[in-house]
């Protein structure tokens, strides 16, 4: 009986169904492209942040970050100096105290890396874009203090990172 039953099985013409399977991709497939996100600047605040709320509809640029926490100022993932309630020590300052000078040798460094990238690709165009991730306790002459070095080292287009108020 057994020899019956793999000889029907045999002779059977057996066609696969690949619909079902084509409808399982082409969904999985739209699944993928309205998940994707089309914008390709990702802000990650850093932790301890809180940022302030906006009703702000601009979407975020590329630029390099600097991150203006309760106790330090943190750039490119590196922390650059300390401040005490958010306030920088004069120490921290140049002599006429309004620009801060471990943040002015960065951002030079990191413009003299822009110049070679814009020299050698002409794709390339440097914005001078500079994202500020602030405490939203920080207070305004800090901002001040961190705009200002910004502008005169050759980055003088801000933008705030902020949360949406929705």
């Amino acid at each position: 009986m057994s020899k019956k039953r793999l000889r029907i099985s045999n002779d059977s013409d057996v066609r696969l169904n690949i619909t079902s399977m084509m409808d399982m991709f082409t969904i999985i497939l739209i699944f993928l492209l309205k998940s994707y996100s089309a914008d390709p600047v990702n802000i990650t605040p850093h932790d301890n942040l809180r940022l302030p709320y906006s009703t702000s509809e601009t979407p975020p640029e590329e630029g390099l970050t600097i991150a203006v926490l309760k106790d330090k100022i943190v750039f490119d993932k590196m922390e650059l100096l300390p401040i005490n309630d958010g306030l920088i020590d004069k120490k921290f300052l140049s002599s006429d105290e309004k620009t801060i000078p471990a943040l002015q040798k960065a951002l030079r460094k990191e413009l003299k890396k822009s110049e070679f990238i814009a020299q050698n690709n002409k794709n390339y165009k440097f914005k001078g874009t500079i994202i500020i991730q602030s405490d939203k306790t920080i207070p305004f002459k800090t901002l001040k203090k961190i705009m200002y070095t910004t502008g005169i080292s050759g980055y003088s287009d801000f933008r705030f990172a902020v949360v949406s108020n929705e």
